[in-house]
């Protein structure tokens, strides 16, 4: 990840940040970083100008999820999220109840490279590396 104005290098020198390959805000007080193989979520302070994370409030390894190599996440309403993974070629509903554990999945023939989430119409929407949308009704 490159950094670029005086804020974002100041918040780029958590070692959380740095080896993320895709942030997603969550709300104005955490934010979910992906890895690879992992998906962690921190909380946000804000001191002055600067944006700080205070601490992790939870951390997964996707792979016993079997979602491998992250592609992308959103994070849906009610503790879901939907996760991508390019190289397992599927998309996971992954819910909390304390623990992470797996709703339901959607097998592609290619690679999903990002999962979007339309809330008011209960659709799921997914882009994969054959230049393809697809679109699912959320169940």
């Amino acid at each position: 990840m490159k950094c670029s104005d005086t804020t974002a290098k100041q918040f780029c020198k958590e070692p959380n940040i740095q080896f993320a390959k895709r942030i997603r805000f969550v709300n104005q007080t955490s934010l979910v970083l992906l890895g690879y193989n992992t998906i962690s979520c921190v909380q946000l302070s804000k001191k002055g100008t600067d944006l700080l994370i205070v601490g992790e409030l939870w951390h997964i390894d996707t792979t016993v999820a079997g979602v491998i190599d992250i592609s992308d996440v959103v994070v849906g309403d009610g503790g879901c999220m939907y996760v991508s993974g390019s190289k397992s070629n599927n998309v996971k509903l992954l819910k909390t109840n304390g623990k992470w554990g797996i709703r339901s999945t959607i097998y592609f023939n290619m690679q999903p490279t990002s999962v979007s989430l339309n809330n008011s119409k209960q659709k799921i929407i997914v882009s994969c590396d054959d230049n393809t949308v697809r679109v699912f009704a959320e169940k």
